[in-house]
């Protein structure tokens, strides 16, 4: 969740109501006294953002830990690789008066005529973000650019009809891989070596960006219950 108000929470959750989330929250945490389930973990994600700190922050930190469970911090970021990069790519254009073409895939896609402009809405969301993606590249400076994204390979995206998802943090259909059940590891990772959009989100340092944390800046730190700290 991301506020305590329903005017904050509902700029990330689109038609969510912080009432009801509040409300099962608590009957959630009757049914596991009833049941005597305390080894059950349960937990409460707080997607922290430039303007639901405070008393949003406190007061749900407060209620959740009132009702037994366990408040997680974790800094709001973009998720979807494809809105990224071309909210990215937007925003160099804009910087330097144009960004160089996405490359042609092995297969023929052609990014460029592929995906839609970024948008004005997703741009304004991205400005909530205390750790705008267009900082990554600064930020993770002490890595090099990778000419392969090892982590994807941690997460295996099937999707419902077998097919293997580019990668986990893309959203677009077309973008596969192969059928799980007739390719090899191996395969699949050879399937996604290259890949022109693969390339940009390097480019960009995205994948630092989706995957690594780091607490002791206070910055992209995924979950953590340390004190919040805005280096």
């Amino acid at each position: 969740m991301s506020g305590w108000t329903q005017e904050v929470y509902g700029r990330a959750h689109r038609g969510g109501h912080i009432e009801t989330v509040k409300k099962n929250l608590k009957e959630l945490s009757e049914a596991r006294i009833r049941g005597n389930h305390y080894d059950i973990f349960v937990g409460v994600s707080y997607h922290m953002y430039n303007d639901n700190l405070g008393d949003e922050l406190n007061k749900m930190r407060e209620y959740a830990e009132s009702l037994g469970y366990v408040f997680m911090l974790s800094w709001g970021r973009t998720i979807c690789i494809e809105n990224t990069v071309q909210a990215l790519r937007h925003l160099e254009a804009k910087r330097n008066g144009s960004v160089r073409p996405y490359e042609i895939g092995k297969d023929g896609m052609d990014l460029n005529t592929m995906f839609p402009p970024a948008k004005p809405e997703f741009l304004k969301s991205m400005e909530r973000l205390r750790f705008h993606p267009e900082k990554a590249a600064a930020f993770y400076s002490r890595w090099p650019v990778s000419p392969v994204c090892l982590i994807a390979d941690v997460f295996c995206e099937i999707r419902w009809d077998g097919r293997v998802q580019l990668c986990a943090w893309t959203d677009d259909m077309r973008l596969t891989l192969g059928n799980y059940l007739e390719m090899t590891q191996e395969q699949i990772s050879a399937a996604r070596r290259g890949h022109p959009l693969c390339k940009e989100c390097l480019r960009y340092r995205l994948n630092y960006y989706f995957h690594i944390t780091d607490c002791t800046n206070g910055m992209g730190c995924w979950i953590t219950r340390l004190p919040i700290t805005t280096h």
